[in-house]
């Protein structure tokens, strides 16, 4: 009986760890397509410049600040085009995914807000995505940070610090405005 009970607790401690990921696939995968639907929404609802995307949030507040996450002015505003994803503005509650990480954002130059160049059918976005998924013209990426891997730091002091959430060239991707799947 007791090897029974040893042998049914080894295999629920196996099987959990399963379950457990099978769950946080689900809530990443639910994070990211909430995401995705309301940049679609976004896009499609402007119009001043139907196809514009906000820029990402550079400070994890999940609010876009006038002087903090873009400029205001005309051409390139946004201080950086890869950020946390700005789930605030964007009136969705606090994105994260199945490690409990907020969801970062890439954003090709010609859509963010307030770019000069108009947005039409050939309007062609700058990113690129290598990997298991490839893609050319990429108009903007999302992304699940998942857990810590290798080196990285994730606590207050770090929390901005592009490296410690992206990797596997992701966490250089906006220099070259490509990014990799896995």
């Amino acid at each position: 009986v007791l090897i029974i009970a040893i042998a049914i607790g080894f295999v629920f401690d196996f099987a959990r760890p399963t379950a457990l990921a099978i769950e946080h696939d689900k809530q990443t995968a639910a994070a990211l397509a909430l995401a995705k639907t309301a940049l679609i929404g976004y896009a499609a609802s402007d119009a001043n410049r139907p196809g514009e995307l906000p820029c990402p949030d550079v400070n994890n507040d999940g609010q876009l600040t006038l002087g903090i996450d873009f400029t205001g002015g005309a051409g390139s505003p946004c201080v950086s085009l890869l950020g946390r994803f700005p789930w605030k503005t964007l009136g969705l509650p606090d994105l994260r995914d199945g490690s409990g990480e907020r969801l970062w954002y890439a954003l090709s130059d010609s859509f963010h807000a307030g770019a000069t160049s108009k947005i039409d059918n050939d309007t062609k976005g700058t990113l690129t995505i290598t990997g298991t998924s490839p893609a050319l013209s990429v108009i903007a990426v999302i992304f699940s940070p998942g857990s810590v891997v290798g080196t990285q730091v994730r606590d207050t002091a770090n929390e901005n610090t592009i490296a410690n959430y992206l990797e596997g060239g992701n966490e250089t991707g906006i220099a070259t405005s490509t990014f990799v799947t896995g």
